[in-house]
């Protein structure tokens, strides 16, 4: 199968081809052009690379959530637009999932862990054993502080803010046997994206274009901020 990844919720995003479970190519886009701009030239680079043309996908896997909100939609956009246009299959992969996939089989539990702002992260646990990606609690938004009572040691951390969360445990345990894993020691993020993805279409699930939904964990600020207008709105016109 011939798998087109896209990894756009992260600051390192990217797209990859894997054909079989083999990476024909893959590209990381620069943080300084906007993610609008240069997804799109990126993927018709790598699979013009690659001798192959959207039709000749048999699907496209690509990073739902959650992160950032831009980057959420981008993706998502980039991804409907090809699938429908050639009539390829297409499913969203869970970034902190592809993260934990990303970091190769491991002995212990694996925590995918990426800032989320306002002072919070998300995370998520996984095992990553026997070829197999397991989840070992639901991913979620969670105050750092936090992470001390649900990481269980020993184990691993991955992603933008696992160094945060690893100085942070060490700092309130003795022995923690928490082990950081850089990002560059992992598979580039979208080349997780497309494995993950070929083996969730390769399952014989009918996945379309209209089946790509965005994994939010948070609303975005602008939600947030529309909800407390509309109430306060409601508030003054109701009679005292």
């Amino acid at each position: 199968m011939k798998i087109l990844g896209i990894s756009s919720v992260t600051r390192n995003c990217g797209v990859a081809v894997s054909e079989n479970g083999e990476t024909l190519g893959d590209i990381t886009l620069s943080e300084g052009r906007g993610l609008s701009e240069s997804l799109m030239p990126a993927i018709d680079r790598i699979l013009r690379d690659a001798g192959l043309t959207v039709g000749t996908l048999d699907g496209i896997a690509v990073t739902a959530g959650p992160g950032s909100f831009t980057g959420i939609k981008v993706g998502l956009a980039a991804a409907k637009g090809l699938a429908l246009a050639a009539s390829v299959r297409a499913v969203g992969i869970s970034t902190l999932e592809a993260l934990a996939w990303s970091a190769g089989p491991r002995e212990h539990p694996l925590y995918a862990v990426i800032n989320a702002g306002r002072g919070e992260v998300f995370a998520g646990c996984y095992s990553h054993s026997n070829n197999r990606l397991e989840p070992l609690m639901p991913d979620g938004l969670f105050a750092p502080e936090a992470m001390d009572s649900i990481v269980k040691g020993p184990a691993f951390l991955i992603g933008d803010a696992a160094s945060q969360i690893h100085d942070l445990l060490n700092s309130h345990r003795q022995n923690a046997a928490i082990s950081l894993i850089p990002a560059e020691a992992g598979l580039p993020l979208a080349v997780a994206v497309a494995q993950l993805g070929m083996a969730r279409l390769a399952g014989g699930n009918t996945l379309t274009a209209a089946s790509l939904l965005p994994l939010y964990i948070r609303r975005a600020e602008a939600e947030v901020q529309l909800e407390r207008k509309q109430m306060a709105a409601a508030d003054r016109s109701c009679p005292a």
